[in-house]
This record gives C-alpha cells, sequence and structure tokens, in this order.
C-alpha cells in the first residue's frame, strides 16, 4: 500500500518552494517540475541540473525519513522507467554482454578503512548511483588525492556488468536523456549491491582503484545476507507499513505507532489489516500498555481464526497458509503473521504446528532484531510453552532459559515478564520432579512479583500455592543462587 501520490507530490513541492523561496531561478525550475512533469520522463527530470535529484540523493544518504515519504512517488516513477530502459536494452543490444563501467569520488579516509576490510563482501549503495562508459570521464571525478594529511582519497570505481544475468536492482544507459550525452551516463537503481573483488592502488594516476561486481539473483551469498532489505523503506514502493517497521526496528516506537495507524488508514485488505494490527500490538507491548497491546493482538487473531475456523481439511488449510502469505510484501520476512497463525493453533491444541511457526517467527526474529530484543524473548517463552504441552520437557527447558537470560539483560528487575519467566520454569521444573530447583525458581518469581508493587493476583496465587505445595513435601533452598 503506497502513499498517496498526488498528496506526497504536493507536500514535496511546497518544500521545494520554501527551501528555495529566496533563488528565484530554482523557483522557476521548480514550478516547471509541477505544471509539467509526467512519469513517462521521470528520468530526464532526475537528470536535470535542479534541487529534485540533489535533495533526493542527500535524503537517501542521510535517511531523512519524513522527506523519503514525500519522495514517494518520484522514486516509483524512476525505478518503473529506469526499469523498462534496463529491459529494452539488453533485448535490443547487439554488443558484448560483459562491460565494465566506471565512477570517480573522493571518500572519506573513514569510509575508505571500512571499503578496505570488506574486500570479498558486500558493498549496498543507498542512493542511484552514477557511472560512465568512459574510464577517461570518471578519472576526473576521481582526481588524484592521497595524502595523510588529507581526509579525503581519491577512489575510481570500475564496475563489471553481464547483462546475461538477472539482476536485482535495474540498471540502464541514461546518456539519451541528459545534457551531455558524450559522458555515456550509465544509472544504477538505489540499493544496488555488489561484491567488492579488490582494492589496488594505481600509481600511474595516483589513486585506488575498487573492483566491483553487481551481484545477481543467482548470488546465494547475498541471498543470505541482504535478503531482508528487498522491502527497507527507501525500495521502490516505499510505504507507511516499511516504514513503521522501520522505526520499530530502531526502537522509536512513536513514530513506528503513528506510522502504523496511517497505515490502518488506508484502503487495506484482511492481510494488510493483520500486519497494521499486529505491528500495533507489539509497539504497545514495548510502550508498556498492556490493555492496548491485548487489544490489537485481539482484534488480529478474531480475523485469523474467522480465516481458519471454517477448515477441516489439512490441504485446505495449506491453501489459505498459501493465499495469506502471498498476500504479504514479503512472507518470509513477515514473523507478525506466522506469530497470529502459531497463537491460533495453540488455541486448536496444535502445538506441534505451532512450534513450527514459532520457529519461523525466531529465525526472522534473529535476522531483524538486536540479539537481546524484548521480541526475540518472547518467542523463545512461547515455544517453550508448546514444547511443555507435548511434553518435551527438555526442549522445552532450553527455550524458557534463553527466553530468562533475555530478560534479565532486557527488562527491569521487577518486571511482571521476568517473573511470569521465573514462575514457568518453577512450574517445568515441578513437572520433571526437580523439586528443590522448582521451589528457588518460584521464591524468585514471588520477589519480582511483590518488588513490582502492583502484583496481579491471580499469577501470586498460583506462584504462592505452588510454593506452600512444595514446602508441604519437605521442600527447601537453603540458599538462592538465582540473582
Amino acid at each position: 500500500m503506497t502513499f498517496n501520490r498526488q498528496e506526497t507530490k504536493t507536500q514535496l513541492i511546497e518544500y521545494f518552494k520554501n527551501a528555495y523561496q529566496t533563488d528565484p531561478p530554482e523557483i522557476l525550475k521548480i514550478e516547471k517540475l509541477e505544471k509539467e512533469y509526467s512519469p513517462e520522463d521521470a528520468i530526464r527530470w532526475y537528470t536535470k541540473d535542479m534541487c529534485l535529484y540533489r535533495q533526493l540523493n542527500e535524503s537517501l544518504r542521510l535517511k531523512k525519513v519524513e522527506l523519503l515519504i514525500e519522495f514517494s512517488w518520484f522514486i516509483s516513477d524512476l525505478y518503473k522507467q529506469l526499469n523498462q530502459e534496463s529491459v529494452s536494452q539488453k533485448a535490443n543490444a547487439t554488443d558484448e554482454p560483459i562491460a565494465t563501467v566506471y565512477r570517480g569520488q573522493l571518500i572519506s579516509r573513514k569510509e575508505f578503512e571500512r571499503i578496505q576490510n570488506s574486500v570479498g563482501s558486500f558493498l549496498s549503495v543507498n542512493s542511484f548511483f552514477s557511472t560512465t562508459e568512459d574510464r577517461n570521464v570518471a578519472s576526473l571525478f576521481a582526481g588524484n588525492v592521497y595524502s595523510a594529511e588529507v581526509d579525503l582519497i581519491s577512489l575510481l570505481f570500475e564496475i563489471k556488468t553481464d547483462r546475461r544475468v538477472k539482476n536485482l536492482k535495474p540498471y540502464a544507459n541514461i546518456s539519451h536523456y541528459t545534457l551531455f550525452p558524450a559522458e555515456k551516463e550509465i544509472l544504477f537503481m538505489l540499493g544496488t549491491v555488489f561484491r567488492i573483488v579488490s582494492l589496488k592502488f594505481n600509481n600511474e594516476h595516483n589513486n585506488w582503484v575498487l573492483s566491483l561486481e553487481i551481484c545477481s539473483e543467482d548470488d546465494r551469498d547475498y541471498q543470505q545476507m541482504f535478503e531482508h532489505e528487498k522491502h527497507e523503506l527507501v525500495g521502490e514502493n516505499p510505504t507507511y507499513y516499511n516504514l513503521a517497521e522501520l522505526m520499530y526496528r530502531v526502537g522509536d516506537y512513536d513514530r513506528s505507532e503513528k506510522y502504523f495507524n496511517e497505515y490502518l488508514k488506508m484502503p487495506i485488505n484482511v492481510i494488510d489489516t493483520i500486519q497494521g494490527y499486529t505491528g500495533l500490538s507489539k509497539v504497545y507491548g514495548q510502550k508498556r500498555n498492556e490493555e492496548l497491546r491485548k487489544q490489537f493482538i485481539n482484534k488480529s487473531n478474531e480475523i485469523i481464526k474467522s480465516q481458519y475456523a471454517a477448515i477441516k481439511d489439512p490441504n485446505d488449510l495449506n491453501e489459505l497458509d498459501k493465499l495469506l502469505n502471498n498476500t504479504l510484501l514479503n512472507e518470509e520476512e513477515s514473523s507478525d503473521i506466522h506469530m497470529m497463525k502459531s497463537l491460533v493453533n495453540v488455541q486448536n491444541k496444535r502445538d506441534d504446528l505451532a512450534i513450527l511457526n514459532y520457529q519461523k517467527v525466531l529465525s526472522i526474529q534473529k535476522r531483524q532484531l538486536p540479539e537481546d530484543h524484548p521480541d526475540i524473548a518472547r518467542t523463545l517463552f512461547v515455544l517453550g510453552h508448546s514444547y511443555v504441552s507435548l511434553k518435551q520437557f527438555e526442549q522445552a527447558e532450553k527455550f524458557m532459559q534463553e527466553a530468562l537470560q533475555i530478560r534479565r539483560k532486557s527488562l527491569s528487575g521487577n518486571h511482571r515478564d521476568l517473573a511470569m519467566t521465573y514462575s514457568s520454569l518453577g512450574s517445568l521444573y515441578k513437572i520433571i520432579m526437580k523439586n528443590e530447583l522448582a521451589l528457588e525458581y518460584f521464591l524468585k518469581a514471588r520477589e519480582i512479583h511483590l518488588a513490582s508493587g502492583i502484583p496481579k493476583a491471580v499469577d501470586l496465587w498460583i506462584i504462592e500455592t505452588s510454593i506452600k505445595q512444595l514446602q508441604d513435601i519437605g521442600c527447601t533452598v537453603p540458599s538462592s543462587t538465582l540473582n
């Protein structure tokens, strides 16, 4: 679900007019953009000497999120036309399929050192990337700066392309759109990923040469390392959902909440609604608003439950899964939908299927989130409970202990989730007859609940009852080993 095209275009034009109100020549160009722009001519507008391309690439490099929303219509148009040019040029080409293009650039010493330490790895460009077929033109842009006293270093990019392979992002010769066709400009889509082949110093020209190869869909190393970037905010179709997810991942929960709500205001289908509700539920979880977290979890759950309710045949259930997944931006990266499906499976006493869903959630979260993120702990915790239901107690203990270690690091010492983790482990140890260990964990759970100042009566009753039962059969804990 993309942003409103006309609204964001109007906002961008107004931003330009305010930013350049003291620059009459630039205002004339902006007014011309407002009146004459058409999607079929996006590349030509990108190549014009005006604020459009300068502000776009600056916003991409610096991740100016609010401004990127206003650029979304232009990014989409530019992607579509660049892709059309790429397909057309490949189909009509008669020259050799393998070619080399160049780019000259001055980079900071810090950036140079990062590249120097990344040979053999990948380089992902976060803006539209202009190159040329003419090495001499690129060398002029690179200059010949290399000195210990200067922070800038001359770098010549030498990029090998092969039009026979299917590239992940489009690129094309756009020289027929520019004012300087002799420069033979090749434009790469933002987000293009290259493999760093080598970095060598050229004594003759006093600059460094960085050899790159463009990655293709067949590059397995790339797929493993960068698959999650396919639907980032600054892809070819930015959305409020992507933006909300990005804000959530960086811990800006207020803005994440704002963009999930904006997403839900738009005309969306059932799957989109589920994503919006589950997104808000996890945001409210981080903001410690338990009432709203449960409210949106329940809304999501009811929608999915209604979809699953009438299905008895496993084949039909698989078809529904495919339908749900195919409607998502990226089925492999949507931990929310797998989590909701697992909850439905738990309610229907299908813990074996729930475990498969939880494992998918965990795999995605470990790629997307910091290793001590509370969401990972929550998934480990519920995964442990499903193993308890299947009487696979060794696995249950493993996952609950992992959840406990994360929660001890990421939560306050009197957080209810921490108490519940100790309590659940106490129940597990009680089931497998490790009674002294069970008592130790229940006592720790009670200590945390009481320290919170607002212990839940039901939780505390369960813990107190378990402690009494264990003490009645003679269990004692001389001194707790739990911190």
